[in-house]
């Protein structure tokens, strides 16, 4: 199954998994002890594989909150009544172009901009309104840089546990520090290091390099750097992507790479903790450099990765390495219902694809309206039944 490629949208609930689908551009549910994949609806109308898909999903309320990668609208779904729905922006400014991070304020999130030229925004929680943070907004205007070079990249955000938010601006070697609270901000100098993914953690700042297999650690009190190089041989350009932690300990998630690392403390070093190459069952049906893995979720001591290029998830228990390959297909009754919209709206290449491939999610569905098609399904299961 192809998850979403710019994507931390996975979320567990209650047992369930919930994550979106770069090739039905649409929101599955699935029990994480099952093989298959129920068919939840479709996020905004755009066309498939044409990635307005989603850098994060939280809860509030019993709703899940999807905040888009390369769009300007929050999709919403809940729990109570499974209705998708949106947030647009309040005001008619200019058409914004996605997020990079999503920070919870109190009541309301921070919406990161993925280019600095944009506006920060102010997601409402308690009446689903959007709105520009014109106090960033006036201050970002007086920072001494050039708003419109900088971009934030993919995962280059993070929060602290005393609320201030960091933002690696790529190809610039700082980062922007703002207050949750009062919105004050300031530059920090990182010295030309390429930004990539950045995580705060023990009074310091760790830089994943954009490209290559340099790490930076900057200690926020000293303003000291330090350099870690990886030994990775997969040669590619981006083997890394970020960090995470699972109880307490920092690792990095391979990207176009295989090996994931874990940060040694007491020596002050980076070592291989897994590589998922030599794990049994777990098959790529794409060779590096393509993209290998961009979601993931945390069950206590269980890492469970997506596969952007596989054939399912793979389950890593963090104490004992044991690993499991976990499928991922879509249920019966959701293909049956591709399979009959293809045969009623004449789609030969659905039907073309679903014959060759069954109930496995596919790929080929270029410039077919595939969310549009599944939507009018639902909304019309009765005359499809009639046939």
């Amino acid at each position: 199954m192809d998850f979403d490629v710019k994507s931390d949208a996975v979320i567990e609930m209650g047992g369930d998994v919930f994550f979106s689908s770069l090739e039905y551009n649409a929101l599955f549910r699935k029990n994480k002890d099952e093989e298959y994949a129920d068919f939840q609806g479709c996020f905004y109308s755009e066309r498939v594989r044409s990635c307005p898909i989603h850098i994060k999903v939280f809860c509030a309320d019993g709703k899940l909150y999807f905040i888009p990668w390369e769009d300007g609208i929050i999709s919403t779904y809940s729990l109570h009544d499974s209705k998708i729905e949106y947030i647009k922006k309040s005001d008619d400014g200019p058409f914004l172009h996605g997020f990079c991070e999503a920070v919870s304020a109190g009541d309301n999130y921070v919406l990161i901009p993925r280019y600095l030229s944009e506006d920060f925004m102010l997601l409402s929680l308690k009446d689903s309104k959007m709105n520009s943070i014109d106090l960033i907004n006036k201050q970002l205007e007086k920072i001494p840089i050039d708003r419109n070079k900088y971009s934030i990249d993919c995962f280059g955000a993070c929060v602290s546990n005393d609320g201030l938010i960091y933002t690696g601006l790529a190809d610039s070697g700082l980062i922007l520090s703002l207050s949750s609270d009062d919105y004050s901000m300031k530059l920090i100098d990182v010295k030309g290091v390429r930004i990539g993914n950045i995580l705060e953690k023990d009074g310091c700042i760790w830089i994943c390099e954009y490209s290559g297999c340099r790490l930076v650690k900057y200690e926020l009190e000293s303003k000291k750097i330090s350099e870690y190089v990886l030994n990775d041989n997969s040669n590619t350009e981006r083997p890394f992507y970020r960090f995470i932690e699972v109880n307490d300990d920092l690792y990095l998630l391979p990207c176009q790479t295989t090996t994931i690392w874990k940060y040694d403390r007491q020596m002050d070093k980076w070592d291989i903790f897994i590589d998922t190459a030599e794990v049994e069952g777990f098959e790529r049906d794409r060779p590096l450099p393509l993209t290998l893995f961009f979601n993931y979720s945390i069950d206590g001591n269980v890492l469970e990765l997506f596969a952007k290029a596989g054939n399912g998830t793979l389950r890593i228990n963090m104490e004992t390495k044991e690993t499991e390959v976990v499928p991922v297909r879509v249920s019966q009754d959701t293909w049956e219902m591709v399979n009959a919209a293809g045969k009623k709206l004449d789609f030969d290449v659905v039907n073309s694809s679903l014959e060759k491939n069954g109930p496995i999610l596919w790929e080929g569905l270029f410039n077919i309206m595939l969310p549009d098609m599944l939507n009018y399904l639902l909304d019309d299961k009765s005359t499809l039944e009639q046939g």
